[in-house]
């Protein structure tokens, strides 16, 4: 029934579609009904979460057929509505319960959420469409972004159709890259080499993303704004798209509206106390010695810390500490993201033990003004298809309360990742928001000349000045080594998103 209404609205017979998908939901919602285990009916919700997301096809598709402005406005609603409806019953059901029931967000309270400075750019991919919509203060309706087309498909058919070849040549050069081992990973491989022209140079054969998700057209109604949020759907919570836009917005992403209301008229705290978790011995990853440089460094800019380095950092104590009622939590190590159950993903500890995702969604993290996971691939590492929507590590943080996830796409070079870490901790102390703070640290890596850089480097061995002589002497000694005398290793990069897209900003303080 499925795949019939996916054929109907590729015909344009939205009439026949939305009857078949009134009856396929019915029937869904009564076989659900009579299943007795809250897991089986769990995963069959799942699997045919696609009613859902060819439901707003559907009203997209009705919103096409009228003329009448207030009609077509309360369809687009509608149709927004539905696809934010979705999401968080996909979140609920893969973070907390196995309700069928989630709170969620209608378009008016989405407008109470958004300052006069912000929009909403919400993506959503069904089976047969990707839509876009852009939300901005004081509008009656989303904006639906329009997509050209050519042929007898639909053009949002199209656009999936070219998004779903795209993503395939993607995951299979990541997949090759990642089974390379550290050594081999070089920059002549073609997911670093090819990546800016993936992304938004004219020169990729099957498009850019860029192009494929007609940023160009979502910018024309950007004008007004200076800050956007970007809320992905399904596969695209993998991708860089904030390095498809113009750099003078400020980014930051979230998982919904709903997320981002629950987390909205948090303020920082006046004080912070940093708890870092420092290269745990993982018996199932290599070390990363150079992460537990980074994390001492950072250190310094924080009057109370609270510190667990490599065999210490066991499951014991950091549930322990969690409940501390810490402001920050700095991660520098491994993570693990599980396809098959999201709820096994999971930060890598101390020998085999590690912290999962279900443990985190046990924990009350409401003190926590910023969440850093630093040198830790928290997006997918195959190449399956998401179906229904991505839950990983950074959803459980913001669903517990967690007001800021900073987190990476990829795995970065230790070296370029330090530097970046580095400057975005030394930068906050300004005062600006953290989404500023790590768009501005961007642009002065991606500004780093020798000099510039050689500079900062005595700027940060100035900063361990306040430690105890021998300590002081052998930070400063490793931070040259690992650091300072790599510019030749970090030059390289500095132009270059493999770098500099990886770094994305969650959940957010909002005025």
């Amino acid at each position: 029934m499925q795949s019939i209404v996916k054929v109907l609205l590729g015909l344009n017979r939205v009439e026949d579609a939305d009857e078949l998908l009134r009856k396929g939901t019915d029937y869904l919602n009564r076989w659900l009904d009579e299943i007795p285990s809250p897991g089986e009916r769990q995963l069959l919700a799942l699997k045919f979460a696609g009613f859902n997301q060819l439901t707003v096809d559907r009203h997209i598709q009705a919103a096409s057929q009228l003329s009448d402005e207030a009609a077509i406005q309360a369809k687009l609603k509608e149709a927004w509505e539905t696809a934010e409806k979705g999401k968080n019953t996909c979140l609920s059901w893969l973070l907390y319960t196995l309700t069928n029931e989630a709170a969620s967000s209608n378009f008016e309270e989405a407008q109470q959420f958004l300052s006069p400075e912000t929009a909403i750019v919400y993506w959503h991919l069904s089976p047969a469409a990707l839509t876009t919509f852009v939300l901005k203060p004081g509008e009656s309706a989303p904006v639906l972004i329009a997509q050209p087309s050519t042929g007898d498909r639909p053009a949002s058919l199209q656009q999936l159709l070219k998004l779903e070849a795209w993503m395939k040549e993607w995951d299979s050069q990541y997949s090759d890259y990642r089974r390379k081992g550290k050594e081999q990973r070089d920059a002549d491989h073609p997911w670093r080499r090819e990546m800016a022209q993936r992304l938004f140079e004219r020169q990729a054969e099957l498009g850019n993303l860029k192009e494929i998700l007609n940023i160009e057209a979502i910018e024309q109604y950007l004008n007004g704004v200076d800050r956007l949020i970007l809320i992905p759907h399904r596969d695209l919570h993998r991708f860089p798209l904030h390095a498809l836009f113009d750099s003078r917005w400020v980014v930051s992403y979230l998982p919904s509206v709903r997320v981002g209301l629950t987390l909205q008229g948090r303020k920082p705290k006046s004080f912070s106390q940093l708890f870092s978790i420092e290269n745990p011995q993982s018996s199932q990853a290599p070390n990363m010695r150079l992460a537990l440089l980074e994390s001492q460094v950072i250190s310094q800019y924080f009057q109370n810390v609270r510190s667990l380095q490599e065999a210490n950092a066991t499951h014991e104590h950091v549930i322990r500490a969690l409940a501390e009622n810490h402001t920050i939590l700095h991660f520098s190590g491994h993570g693990s993201h599980h396809f098959e159950n999201p709820r096994k993903s999971a930060l890598l500890l101390a020998g085999t033990e590690s912290l999962t995702l279900e443990e985190i969604c046990h924990q009350d993290l409401t003190t926590y003004d910023l969440v850093s996971l630093s040198a830790c691939e928290t997006a997918l590492t195959n190449n399956q298809s998401i179906t229904t929507e991505y839950v990983g590590l950074v959803s459980g943080f913001l669903s517990q309360g967690a007001a800021q996830v900073l987190s990476t796409l990829w795995v970065v070079k230790s070296a370029v990742s330090a530097v970046i870490m580095i400057e975005f901790y030394r930068a906050r102390r300004s005062g600006k928001s953290d989404a500023i703070v790590l768009t501005e640290t961007i642009r002065w890596f991606r500004s780093l000349e020798q000099p510039k850089f050689e500079q900062w480097c005595q700027d940060c061995l100035k900063d361990l000045a306040t430690l105890p002589p021998k300590r002081q002497s052998e930070l400063k000694r490793m931070f040259e080594i690992h650091i300072g005398w790599q510019w030749d290793t970090i030059r390289e990069d500095v132009q270059h998103p493999y770098a500099w897209a990886a770094f994305i900003l969650s959940g957010g303080f909002f005025p």
